[in-house]
């Protein structure tokens, strides 16, 4: 096998590298590879009687979400086997177990209240601390039944030390077995990456440092805010050509709001007349208010549900506000309406348990919430277990229903729909036929979308219900499919076709279609919506009506926090993007160049100047506010 003495010498110390030297370290890589499986265990099992059922959460199958933390307890482990001091391997050991127990029991309890591992905001804003995680020990069953595995977990290595050391001291094999195949498992785990799935094989000590990292970059330099306010009017772009008010139309006793997931203005006929597929537009353009000019504020559902429903940009920081403060306080418009005696209602297609939606404090304005959790058992008899979803026609016939049951009884109604069909990879009955994840089957979706919408409509119209009901129709943020390099999907771009999106308004009795150039945002949407029921328009939201003029037009505020950190303003027909993550500014003139393709940036210096201070300070003033509303 070997030519010479040297390719056994070195033979052996490869061997020697690359395995554990010392038999106490077995020991504790063993206790602490089961102290992760445990954990991943027991969230499964709390997801398992919180909603989910008997799905890929569920043990047994939560065991291979600890894929990712085996590869790190075996790095780790492997590191502090080659300490060379025995008593300083055996502080260092009793360490790690003492802090994966305490670490892991106190995400386990951050997990059921907050559905997220603890981050740098829950510290920041929450800090719940030892006494607080001690008292949930006390009360918690759930916290208590995982402390006490934990413990005899810990006694039966204690006692059965020897045997583990027998079985795989001599047997260091199944140890290199172990590594490629939970690498494997960890990778196409992490393709799911939807909801719970994609946050279940994460690890929480990576999720912190992580976050850790991400906000310690981002707050590294100091913000002075004092007396600053959000602009009120314009800096350097001129407003829109054309607003829109005095609409004809029937009074507006009912308002229902259909959400689309990932919709671009782009992939419909108001900007490509050569998109046709999102039909719904062309079918009723001519008796409806079309904005082209509407945006997102940020990329992403959790935080456009969140601008959406409480009028007012949401938190700025790396992670999602109700990640680490579900009980922030805001005047939703689902609570404005409800406190004028209207019957509030949410369907939702997907769950709404990511980033603490459907539990935090804002969404109990809604008399009935109903995501996937709520539909399951009465629709989801042909879906896949892994998406998590029932068909958005069905959250339709329940929409119909609830509102249908309100007009019975003379009740007005404030009704959300969100229909998810369009998210990647873009399932629908009439896609099955397409590659998973094609433009073409998104397309697809955005049709079966579309007709399902229509239906609704007619089925409204046939039952009287539109004489009076006002729908808006648009979506939470974009979807980009390369038209730039590297930017697919959303949530990393302040690209247009990452925010900007459709806005259509039906409004009962209308009989003339109009468009509207004016820029606006999810956080105009609550005034809107208020403006059209006659409903008083809460002092807190930071949007504008805009079906209304006497207020000039003002600067937008769009922002991510992926992979890349920006910051955005759209002051008229000017888009300033300032990419923190790679400290550069782009300037376009969209009136002359709505494809984003002319960066005027180097040419205009001043403007660019003036939009990067107004964005840092803007960016910083909404994170204290929206904060200090408790």
């Amino acid at each position: 096998m070997f030519e010479n003495r040297g390719d056994i010498v070195m033979y052996s110390c490869v061997k020697k590298t690359f395995r554990f030297e010392n038999r106490e370290s077995i020991v504790f890589l063993f206790e602490l590879i089961a102290l992760n499986v445990i954990f991943k265990v027991a969230i499964g099992l709390f997801l398992t009687f919180n909603g989910y059922g008997f799905s890929v959460v569920a043990p047994p199958f939560s065991i291979f979400f600890a894929s990712l933390d085996i590869l790190l307890v075996i790095g780790t482990v492997f590191l502090v086997d080659k300490v060379p001091k025995r008593v300083a391997r055996l502080l260092a050991f009793h360490f790690l177990v003492v802090g994966t127990i305490v670490f892991l029991y106190a995400n386990f309890v951050v997990y059921q209240y907050f559905r997220s591992f603890i981050n740098f905001g829950l510290i920041s804003f929450n800090g719940a601390g030892m006494e607080e995680l001690g008292s949930y020990l006390k009360t918690d069953i759930q916290s208590q039944l995982l402390f006490v595995s934990f413990v005899l977990l810990s006694l039966g290595v204690a006692l059965l030390r020897k045997k583990i050391v027998e079985l795989l001291f001599k047997r260091q094999v199944i140890l290199a077995i172990a590594i490629p195949v939970s690498l494997g498992i960890f990778l196409y785990l992490a393709t799911l990456g939807r909801a719970e799935t994609g946050k279940l094989v994460r690890n929480p000590t990576i999720d912190l440092i992580r976050s850790v990292v991400n906000e310690m970059a981002y707050f590294k330099e100091e913000v002075n805010i004092d007396n600053f306010s959000p602009p009120e009017k314009l800096f350097f772009g001129h407003p829109s050509s054309n607003m829109v008010s005095d609409i004809e139309h029937n009074k507006v006793d009912n308002v229902l709001i259909v959400m689309i997931e990932s919709l671009s203005l782009e992939m419909t006929s108001v900007l490509n007349p050569e998109e046709r597929s999102f039909k719904i537009i062309d079918k009723f353009k001519d008796k409806a208010v079309i904005f082209d000019s509407y945006r997102t504020v940020f990329p992403a559902t959790s935080r456009s549900f969140i601008a959406t429903n409480c009028g007012s940009l949401p938190g700025t920081a790396h992670e999602t506000i109700s990640n680490y403060m579900s009980d922030f306080k805001c005047s939703s418009v689902a609570d404005v309406f409800r406190k004028k005696g209207f019957r509030t209602g949410f369907f939702g297609s997907s769950m709404f348990t990511y980033d603490n939606m459907s539990s935090s404090d804002f969404v109990k304005g809604y008399e009935v919430f109903k995501d996937y959790f709520g539909l399951k058992e009465k629709y989801d008899k042909d879906g896949k277990l892994y998406t998590c979803q029932v068909k958005d026609e069905h959250t339709a016939e329940e929409t119909y229903s609830f509102m249908e049951r309100a007009q019975s009884r003379n009740e007005k109604f404030f009704t959300f729909m969100f229909m998810y069909s369009t998210h990647y990879p873009y399932e629908s009955p009439y896609g099955r036929n397409e590659k998973s994840g094609s433009k073409e089957r998104y397309r697809k979706a955005q049709t079966y979308v579309s007709d399902t919408i229509e239906t609704l409509i007619n089925k409204m119209e046939k039952s009287g219900m539109l004489e009076n009901t006002a729908i808006l129709i648009t979506a939470d943020h974009g979807e980009a499919f390369g038209k730039r390099p590297g930017v697919n999907g959303h949530g990393s771009s302040l690209n247009e076709e990452a925010i900007k999106i459709p806005l259509m308004i039906l409004l009962p009795g209308q009989k003339k279609g109009v468009v509207s150039h004016r820029n606006g945002t999810h956080i105009d949407l609550a005034p809107t919506m208020a403006t059209l029921a006659g409903v008083e328009k809460e002092k807190t939201w930071q949007g504008l009506s805009l079906l209304e003029n006497e207020v000039s037009e003002k600067p937008v505020f769009v922002f991510t926090r992926s992979s890349k950190k920006q910051n955005g303003i759209v002051d008229g027909n000017y888009k300033y993007i300032r990419n923190i993550t790679e400290e550069t500014d782009k300037l376009f003139d969209l009136e002359k160049d709505p494809g984003e393709l002319n960066n005027l940036a180097d040419q205009n210096r001043d403007k660019v100047e003036r939009y990067k201070d107004l964005s840092k300070k803007w960016a910083a003033f909404q994170q204290k506010w929206i904060t200090s509303k408790k």
